[in-house]
């Protein structure tokens, strides 16, 4: 995977991926509530690897290396959070809203910022 757009992107399966993910953020943290924190510690490796795998096998969903790496930060932050003893009240939903406000708005900019085919198309017959 290069820096370059994926030629084998679509904007649909991204999306889709990316609601998977989100659900499986938000399910770790509702289940890692009011849980041991050894239980939190197995949960958050479980989550993370989950996540992780996924955003491995989907690599070619992605519209180029930077925004498959930075999915890619989710597994680690699910990791992370599973060192945390404990988790209380809902400010995980914070952390999500921000989490994908970035990823919807790199990608909303990614796309925006990239010519149509029917420019290219045109351009060339010019």
């Amino acid at each position: 995977m290069s820096n370059e757009p994926n030629p084998n992107y679509s904007t649909v399966r991204w999306i889709m991926l990316s609601q998977l993910l989100l659900a499986l953020y938000l399910a770790f943290f509702h289940s890692a509530s009011e849980k041991s924190p050894r239980e939190i510690l197995l949960l958050g490796c479980a989550f993370a690897a989950l996540t992780t795998t996924l955003v491995v096998l989907c690599r070619n969903v992605f519209y180029n290396r930077f925004e498959y790496t930075i999915h890619l930060v989710i597994g680690l932050d699910i990791f992370c959070e599973g060192f945390v003893p404990y988790h209380e009240g809902v400010g995980f939903y914070y952390c999500a809203v921000a989490f994908w406000t970035i990823f919807w708005g790199h990608h909303a900019f990614l796309l925006y910022r990239q010519p149509s085919k029917s420019v290219i198309k045109q351009q060339v017959a010019a």
